[in-house]
C-alpha cells in the first residue's frame, strides 16, 4: 500500500490532519472510507484503522482522520472539521485517485456519533455529501444516556453521561442535565429532523456495552427508518459485545462491514 501520512486538511487547530492509505493492484478510482476514531471527544488517535489490509484489498482507499477535542473546541467545532475533510478528499481525488461519489464514514463510539452527524448534517450540500456511514456504538442522545443504560440492567464503569465532567458536557461546553436543548443540539437526531436527504446507514451495538447502551444506536435506527424507510438502517445486535471487544473483534462482524460497503458503494 501506499501511505501518506499527516496531511493538513483544514488550518484551524494542529488536530487537522489525516493519514491516507491506498490500495496497490486495484483500479481507480477508488472508493473512498474515512475513519474517526473514539476517545470520549477528548483523547485518540487516526493511528492503526480497524480492518485496513481487508479495506485496502478489497479496493478501498482509507483516510484516518484527527479532529479537534472537545478541551480545545467546543460543539460544533467538530463537524466544522468533518466538513473540511469531505471537502478536501473531494478536492484531491484526483491527486490520490479518489472517487468523490463514493465515500463512506466510520467511526466508533464518539466517532460512531460524529460518523452519524458526518452522514446527516452535511447530506444538503454536495460538496460536503458523503454516501454511506457506520456507526459502532456511538451516542445518540446525550439527555437519554443514563436513563437508556439504567434500563439495560449492564453495570456501568463510568460515572453519569448527564453530569458534569462527562464527555459529553465537555464536548458541549455545558452540563447536559442542566441544558438537555442544548445537549439535543449536538446529536445526530436533531440533524436528522431537518434532513430532506440521508445516505445509508450501518449500525452496531454490542449487548454488553458498558459506556453506552444499546438502546443509543436503536434511537437512531428508529429515527432514520421512520423518516427514510426500512432500506435506510442496518441494525446489528452483537449479544458477545462490550464497548469494543467481543463481537467486534470478529471476522464475522468484518464481513458485515464489507459487505455493507459493497452493496452501498458498488
Amino acid at each position: 500500500m501506499k501511505v501518506y501520512k499527516d496531511i493538513s486538511y483544514a488550518d484551524k487547530s494542529d488536530r487537522n490532519v489525516l493519514d491516507i492509505y491506498l490500495p496497490e493492484g486495484n483500479s481507480k478510482p477508488y472508493p473512498v472510507l474515512i475513519w474517526i476514531h473514539g476517545g470520549a471527544f477528548r483523547i485518540g488517535d487516526k493511528a492503526d484503522p480497524p480492518s485496513l489490509e481487508r479495506l485496502l484489498s478489497e479496493g478501498f482507499a482509507v483516510v484516518s482522520i484527527n479532529y479537534r477535542y472537545s478541551s480545545e473546541a467546543k460543539w460544533p467545532a467538530q463537524l466544522e472539521d468533518l466538513a473540511n475533510v469531505v471537502r478536501f478528499v473531494k478536492a484531491k481525488a484526483a491527486d490520490y485517485g479518489f472517487d468523490a461519489t463514493r465515500i463512506t464514514a466510520w467511526g466508533l463510539s464518539a466517532g460512531g456519533h460524529l460518523s452519524s452527524v458526518m452522514a446527516i448534517a452535511l447530506a444538503d450540500s454536495e460538496e460536503t455529501r458523503i454516501h454511506a456511514a457506520i456507526n459502532w456504538y456511538g451516542p445518540m442522545h446525550f439527555a437519554e444516556m443514563d436513563n437508556d443504560m439504567a434500563r439495560t440492567g449492564v453495570q456501568r464503569r463510568s460515572p453519569p453521561n448527564s453530569g458534569a465532567g462527562s464527555p459529553e458536557s465537555e464536548l458541549i461546553g455545558a452540563v447536559v442535565k442542566d441544558n438537555p436543548d442544548l445537549a439535543y443540539k449536538a446529536s445526530p437526531l436533531y440533524y436528522l429532523e431537518r434532513a430532506e436527504t440521508v445516505a445509508p446507514f450501518l449500525i452496531m451495538h454490542g449487548a454488553q456495552d458498558d459506556l453506552i447502551a444499546p438502546l443509543q444506536s436503536e434511537r437512531l435506527r428508529d429515527a432514520l427508518k421512520s423518516k427514510f424507510g426500512a432500506s435506510a438502517a442496518e441494525y446489528h445486535y452483537l449479544n458477545n459485545g462490550g464497548h469494543g471487544g467481543g463481537d467486534f473483534e470478529s471476522v464475522w462482524v468484518e464481513d458485515i462491514v464489507i459487505r455493507f460497503l459493497k452493496r452501498v458503494l458498488t
